[in-house]
């Protein structure tokens, strides 16, 4: 489902067509909560993207100040970083991981770090020191950056406008989630939760936690959470 769509299904669940109780610029409001819960249950795998800056040299950090942090970043806005990889500048081939570090302390080579450097088998480390990854030794190669982007401007007025709907993600047999989860944000106003769209989302999200149980391979289910005490 594209955006535009969520919208129209959430309207129709709250069964208010009426844009003066229920105006756009608040049904898109509470689809954006509600796309923020979504996003919680979805494994990190599903919800990384990838950035590759040019190939560095003799680096001992690189600055993503302005390109994944701060206002305005050049890419989307990073959240949390899940993994630095090295790959072939050629082929963009998978070569090796570089360890995320402990501490950033960990990161300078000392007598006292000495078994951190073998427990890593000799593999460079990486620490996010606010908008700076710093490298446990400079590092000269092409990386790749996969990381989970903020969840801020999915739904707006303009991608809720029938006909201009954006696209979510690949995952549509669970996008009701979203609109059920802004539908609860909108009643929250009068202090009553519907029973049908509780059973609706518990039964929904029931079954995204046995999809991905059942298709993700490791452990891909945990990130699935249960959290439906949580909600209501």
């Amino acid at each position: 489902m594209l955006t535009d769509e969520i919208a129209t299904y959430c309207r129709h669940v709250l069964d208010d067509p009426n844009t003066v109780f229920l105006p756009n610029s608040l049904l898109a409001t509470i689809l954006q909560r509600g796309y923020v819960e979504y996003r919680r249950l979805l494994p990190k795998e599903a919800r990384e993207i990838r950035y590759q800056p040019a190939a560095l040299v003799n680096a001992s950090e690189l600055n993503l100040d302005g390109v994944l942090f701060g206002d305005p970043a050049t890419s989307a806005r990073c959240q949390e970083i899940t993994r630095v990889q090295f790959v072939d500048a050629t082929t963009g081939q998978f070569l090796g991981l570089l360890s995320p570090a402990p501490s950033f302390e960990t990161l300078a080579p000392s007598a006292s770090n000495n078994w951190l450097s073998a427990l890593a088998g000799g593999q460079a480390r990486w620490w996010l020191d606010r908008r700076r990854l710093r490298f446990s030794s400079p590092v000269t190669a092409t990386i790749q950056i996969y990381y989970i982007p903020d969840d801020a401007g999915k739904f707006t007025t303009a991608t809720i406008a029938t006909g201009a709907g954006d696209y979510v993600d690949d995952f549509d047999q669970f996008h009701d989630l979203i609109a059920l989860f802004g539908c609860k944000h909108y009643a929250m106003k009068d202090g009553v939760l519907s029973q049908p769209i509780m059973a609706q989302t518990q039964m929904i999200q029931a079954q995204m936690q046995a999809h991905f149980a059942e298709t993700r391979s490791g452990e891909g289910s945990r990130y699935v959470r249960d959290d439906m005490g949580a909600y209501y």
